[in-house]
């Protein structure tokens, strides 16, 4: 029975380990996706990835999740765009925020972001400065919108109070991603090479 016990506690605790280990090597990758989504989405958004996370979580207290925030940003950029070029609506949504073209040509899309906050704050029409507002960022994104209407020193005053990574963090944490990835790439190509030289049957010889 004494030694029943014992080869039982062995093979928990060897278990507790493996699990734990588990767990720890989950968490890990966890983060290294998370960071490198957050450094893709920041280089596909051309902003910064300190303000991409401050806005990020400032939004999230309107309910706007993290995709739904890269889903506005990207219709905002799309909007730029076509003002830039005079297509479509997204001029005069602009102008119905008090946003010149200046702005529009020269500003980053974060600053572009602020102005348009202001100008849902500032609006002699709440009601035509917000259907503008859903024009340049999505039809659907009420709570996009919604999170703005305090203007540009709520919505920098939230951000800031979001704990964030560094761009140089951010950066590090990237490579460390890369450099896994490729670890993994690496090891399954040689557990692939170990797999077909056991299952090469013995006895045949290679010209």
């Amino acid at each position: 029975t004494g030694s029943f016990n014992s080869m039982a506690k062995g093979i928990g605790a060897s278990m507790a380990a493996a699990f734990t280990v588990q767990a720890v090597v989950g968490a890990a990758k966890s983060i290294l996706d998370f960071v490198g989504q957050l450094q893709d989405q920041a280089d596909a958004l051309g902003v910064n990835t300190e303000i991409l996370q401050g806005f990020q979580g400032a939004m999230m207290g309107s309910g706007v999740s993290a995709e739904k925030f890269t889903k506005g940003m990207a219709t905002l950029i799309s909007s730029i765009q076509q003002a830039k070029q005079d297509t479509g609506t997204a001029r005069d949504s602009f102008a119905a925020l008090g946003i010149e073209f200046d702005s529009i040509a020269n500003d980053s899309p974060d600053q572009i972001l602020l102005k348009i906050a202001d100008g849902l704050k500032n609006a002699k029409d709440p009601a035509a400065a917000y259907a503008a507002a859903l024009d340049l960022v999505g039809k659907n994104q009420i709570n996009f919108v919604a999170a703005l209407k305090g203007g540009s020193a709520e919505l920098q005053k939230s951000a800031l109070q979001i704990k964030t990574l560094s761009a140089e963090e951010v950066a590090a944490i990237d490579e460390i991603g890369l450099a896994w990835d490729n670890a993994v790439l690496k090891a399954k190509a040689y557990a692939a090479q170990a797999l077909l030289a056991l299952a090469k049957p013995k006895g045949i010889v290679e010209e």
